[in-house]
Order: C-alpha cells, then structure tokens, then sequence
C-alpha cells in the first residue's frame, strides 16, 4: 500500500507539472499576440465625479498606427517596443518611440509609482507571485511608469489578463500639462488578446495625494484603447526607425535595469543642466548614430544625474 502511494503521489506530481507547464506555453502565446502592426483607438471617459461640484470632462478620442516590435524573449521574459506612426496632413509621417512593456513570469519584485516622479521597488511572496505575470510599462525614453502583476485565463479564441491590484501611474500625457487638480491615477488594467488583436481596458481612479497624505479621489474615468491588425497600412518608417537606432534604445533599456537593481528608490530630478532626461537620453541616440557607434556609451552615468538627487 505504501508503494502503491508513493507511486500515486509521482503521478499527481508529474501531472500537476505538466499542467504548469502547459498554462506556462498558453501564457506565453497570448503575450507574443501583442506584436505586430496596429491600428488604435483611444477612448477614455470620466464615468463618476466623486468630488463635490466636480464636473465631468469631455471624452477623449485619438486613433493612430502602432508598431509593436518584440525586441527580447527569454523564455520567462517578454519585450516589445511600441512605435506609433503619425501621419500629420500634407506631411511625411513621422515616427514617435512609443512605451515598451515588459512581461516578466513569477516576478517577486513589483516597481510601485508611491509619489510624483518617484518609484519604490515592493518585494512580494513567491506563493502570491506563483503563477503570475507582471507587466513593467516605460515611458517613451525608457524611464519608469508602471508595473503590475496579474494571472492569465484561456478561453476559446481569446486569453485575459487582469492586474491583482489597482497600481498607481503618473498623470497620463493628455492630461499631464493640462490638469493640476490631481497628481496620481490609480488603474486596474485588463488585456484581451483575441485573434484580430487586442484590448487594453482600464479602470481609472484619479487621486490627490500630497504631502505624503493619501489625499482624495475626485473622479473616476474608463480607458478603452484597442490594438486592431492592419496588414494595409505602410509602417515602412517605422521600420526604418528601429532597423536604425533599437541597438542604443537596447542599452537604455538595460542599462535602466541596472539602475533598478542598484537603487529601491528612484525618484527622477525634471532637469539637469537645464536639459529634461528625455531630452537628454535621445540626444545621446541620435549622436551615437549620426557618429556610427556600435552602441551606446556612458548612458547609465548620464541618467544617473538625474536620480535621488537633493
């Protein structure tokens, strides 16, 4: 009986490997839908004022052309860089370098957006990391924006991933140089990948958090931004931009990384030198190309100056 037992407990356990292993491959195959070429619309509306005599925003709609390249896989982490193709009338279009999103499995250490341009690192359990992926969001110079972590579900004909926590972001872009009456937004995303692209859903709460006091919300808002495949739209331009410059954008990214290792706090300066990081980071791309350099150097250093200082 005991022989017996024991061979039933290797089985279970083979078993319940193979399962893992399976939801793993899912897991992975639904992340790698978010490459390809894309035509996005962007909606957000303010759903609920929460503030006395709040009024209600007008809702914001944009559509554009998105390139989503994967850039890194090893297996248990996941790359792509966004790059969106603006076509302005009677000119040539031109390419933004857009957010990047990293998708990292069974990820222990969350980077959490605790106050205005500052991030702290969380550590959390490998029981409740189990199973999970984290998103890691940047900005358009590979700075820090957001992270989350959340599990995927598999149906037919589509794959969902839902954040576990409503984490905090900075200010969106429309908004940002906008808007004074809030300083924080706290979002709880959801990815649909269908076979014809995928959605992104977000459940926004806007905060005032000063002083390190956790403030209010005065509204909340509902983002619908959807990734549509387009096979017809010429992204040549946008090709061409990372064809030229993905290997110095390949060192900002991980020498980012690095950073984040080395420090459990960032909080950003806005300017060194009077020069703004972004300005700064891709004035560094583009001279490292225009002088031919196999990659970029000195960047880590560079960025640096604009970190913890007082």
């Amino acid at each position: 009986m005991q022989i017996k037992a024991i061979i039933l407990g290797v089985l279970a356990s083979a078993s319940i490997a193979h399962a893992n292993a399976d939801k793993f491959e899912q897991d992975r195959a639904a992340i790698l839908q978010f490459e390809g070429a894309f035509k996005v619309d962007f909606q957000f509306r303010e759903s609920l004022a929460v503030k006395k005599d709040y009024e209600l925003k007008e809702q914001y709609t944009a559509n554009a052309h998105e390139l989503v390249e994967l850039v890194e896989d090893n297996g248990d982490s996941i790359t792509f860089q966004h790059l969106l193709v603006v076509q302005m009338k009677d000119k040539e279009p031109k390419v933004i370098k857009h957010w990047s999103q990293t998708w990292k499995y069974q990820d222990t250490e969350i980077l959490d957006y605790t106050a205005k341009n500052q991030w702290e690192s969380r550590s959390i359990t490998a029981a409740k990391a189990k199973g999970t992926w984290s998103q890691f969001v940047t900005q358009v110079d590979d700075s820090p924006r957001y992270e989350a972590y959340g599990t995927w579900q598999h149906f037919e004909g589509s794959s969902i991933w839902v954040s576990q926590e409503g984490g905090a972001r900075p200010l969106p872009r429309r908004e940002s140089t906008k808007r004074k009456d809030y300083d924080i937004v706290l979002c709880t995303n959801r990815n649909v990948v269908t076979a014809n692209g995928w959605h992104h859903e977000q459940h926004n709460a806007k905060c005032v958090r000063r002083d390190g006091k956790p403030g209010a919300i005065i509204a909340h808002e509902i983002g619908l931004n959807s990734y549509v495949r387009d096979n017809e739209y010429d992204f040549t331009v946008a090709r061409d931009y990372w064809s030229k410059y993905a290997k110095y954008w390949d060192t900002v990214r991980k020498e980012w990384n690095q950073l984040y290792a080395e420090n459990s706090m960032i909080k950003l300066a806005k300017y060194h030198d009077d020069t703004s990081l972004r300005d700064m980071t891709y004035e560094m791309v583009e001279i490292a190309e225009e002088e031919g350099k196999d990659k970029l150097v000195g960047f880590k250093a560079a960025a640096s100056k604009f970190i913890n200082q007082q």
